[in-house]
């Protein structure tokens, strides 16, 4: 009997151990989970933010000549706006946040501004912009309210 008694022992103490074994695999598993989560979701954050920052220091780069970059007020918003001559026609192009969205509007300089026409890039809050001499500064609030702000020199100021 005591045979028996120790098999009994030693068979629950050996279902015990799967038993401990399995709930630490679990929480193990739920706890990796939450992890990868959390870097998900900042990563997510770091990508858009640097959307919002990236995009407005391109469009005024990417198209910087004398006098075709300018900071405005319109409708109560601050607009980046900027100039093309294609061949004696004006064009313009709007970055401007509306509606939670940062949006570009390219359109005719006949059409002039119409913020509810602008393509939509990505989420954001808010965006200041002003100038000063040749540095445009852009704070850009994204949809969690962190403030990112970046400067961007004019090579062609005037």
């Amino acid at each position: 009997m005591n045979g028996q008694r120790g098999r009994a022992v030693s068979g629950a103490f050996v279902f015990l151990l799967l038993g401990v074994f399995a709930v630490f695999a679990t929480l193990l598993v739920l706890l990796g989970a939450r992890a990868y989560q959390t870097t998900v979701a900042r990563s997510e954050q770091h990508a858009a933010a640097q959307v919002l920052e990236n995009f407005v220091a391109n469009a005024v780069r990417a198209d910087d000549a004398a006098g075709a970059v300018s900071v405005e007020t319109v409708d109560g918003m601050d607009v980046l706006h900027i100039v093309y001559d294609f061949d004696g026609e004006l064009y313009d192009k709007w970055v401007y946040c509306w509606d939670g969205r940062l949006r570009e509007l390219f359109t005719s300089h006949e059409n002039g501004f119409d913020a509810e026409a602008g393509e939509p890039i990505c989420a954001a809050q808010d965006m200041k912009l002003s100038r000063s001499g040749s540095l445009i500064t852009a704070e850009l609030t994204d949809t969690d309210g962190y403030s990112h702000r970046s400067q961007i020199a004019l090579r062609c100021a005037g």
